[in-house]
């Protein structure tokens, strides 16, 4: 259950709610860390719920299992594989999850030595692991970190998930542009690429709905827990990540988008079924516009805000969005 990450934004007494009603029509199975939250969430002492608590070794064989697996592939002899495999498991402390992420850490070492080194400095637990991958991620050359960075600040600021062509359409958006034509030139080649490769232990894409999400609810816990104490982790310039849901340069994204000269409006047709088919393709056309328009006044920050600090690039934006009414009717 804690895996989801939707879950995790209802709340707890939401959730309590949600499974109290459920349990009235059907018998419910959950399974979970053993996350504080979530025994307060579902009471043991009510009646019909009954909690068994598993012991942090009881699924070591499991992690033991997939661990040879995955270290075999690597193609070290087998003194090195066992050597791994054996502090791998050992600094899981029965989380699945951190040993699924520490095989890649130990495969970007090139010498034995580097190997030994990583083996002896390794991440105590999932927070210190996602501190570890924003850390490589701002180490990355600029233009993939800027561009990593975005896909993780749309992650992390939307109100909902994004889409693929929704993500890929923000991204594109050059701030003071008059119309989308220039947005061709600066439209990532490769964005599932860049999101594998990039930040593929962070966020996930499900094909089903072609969404970006986050690939466990323990990331948007993490990034919850540093935005309280420092919501700008690195250099803006090289990383401009914000941890925040209200950012002066989402806003001007979408005020950008909507303020674009080439993009029109619907207009209205006698016959709804024949609106409804011209919407839909005008939406497909423009993959970003149902999100500009809807969701644009959630990312405007306070006046006060410590981070609105891009003021000319949001008014010059404000400034261009309210200069036609088509602009507003869009």
């Amino acid at each position: 259950m804690d895996e989801d990450p939707e879950l995790a934004k209802l709340g707890d007494h939401s959730l309590t709610r949600h499974f109290r009603d459920l349990s009235r029509h059907a018998k419910v199975f959950t399974a979970s860390r053993p996350d504080p939250s979530i025994r307060c969430t579902i009471p043991a002492d009510e009646g019909g719920f009954i909690r068994i608590a598993i012991s942090d070794n009881f699924n070591q064989q499991d992690i033991n299992t997939f661990l040879i697996y995955g270290i075999s592939k690597l193609g070290w002899d087998e003194r090195t594989s066992e050597r791994v495999r054996q502090k791998l498991a050992d600094g899981a402390k029965g989380m699945f999850l951190w040993a699924k992420l520490m095989p890649q850490h130990v495969q970007e070492q090139v010498t034995a030595n580097d190997l030994e080194a990583a083996l002896q400095t390794l991440p105590d637990g999932l927070p210190a692991v996602y501190a570890q991958i924003l850390s490589k991620i701002a180490a990355l050359p600029a233009p993939r970190a800027r561009a990593a960075a975005r896909v993780l600040q749309w992650a992390y600021a939307a109100t909902r998930p994004l889409t693929i062509p929704e993500l890929e359409a923000a991204l594109a958006v050059k701030i003071g542009s008059p119309s989308s034509r220039h947005d061709v030139r600066y439209r990532v080649m490769n964005i599932r690429q860049l999101i594998t490769d990039y930040c593929g232990s962070l966020l996930d894409i499900q094909e089903r709905s072609s969404t970006v999400h986050f690939a466990h609810a323990s990331v948007i816990q993490y990034l919850e827990n540093v935005s309280t104490k420092e919501p700008t982790l690195y250099d803006m310039d090289h990383f401009p990540l914000v941890l925040a849901k209200r950012v002066p340069h989402l806003t001007v994204t979408c005020l950008t988008y909507l303020a674009y000269d080439d993009i029109d409006f619907v207009r209205p047709h006698k016959y709804p079924s024949e609106y409804a088919k011209i919407l839909e393709k005008h939406l497909n056309d423009h993959p970003f516009l149902a999100y500009a328009a809807v969701e644009l006044w959630t990312h405007f920050t306070p006046i006060d805000d410590s981070i609105s600090t891009s003021g000319k690039e949001l008014t010059e934006a404000i400034a261009c969005f309210f200069k036609t009414e088509k602009n507003l009717v869009k």
